[in-house]
């Protein structure tokens, strides 16, 4: 397993602090978050795809019709 050094601002290292003890120690909640973040890239990714392929067979997609999707699947966030 990899050792990573990272630099926390005092408030950072609040909410770490906070964090670690619902996730197991500082070590566990910085491996949630990777694991969260992870996920919500690879959903992005996906839309994107998604747009991109509507897009190669239907043309361009309508903007508002994107914003209106995003906000209906929570992909904003």
């Amino acid at each position: 397993m990899a050792t990573t050094t990272v630099r926390l601002s005092p408030e950072e290292e609040a909410a770490l602090d906070k964090l670690a003890e619902r996730f197991g120690g500082r070590s566990g909640a910085i491996r949630h978050a990777v694991r969260r973040l992870a996920a919500e890239q690879a959903r992005q990714d996906a839309l994107q795809q998604a747009l991109d392929e509507w897009a190669a067979a239907r043309g361009a997609v309508d903007e508002e019709a994107v914003i209106e999707a995003i906000e209906r699947f929570g992909l904003g966030r």
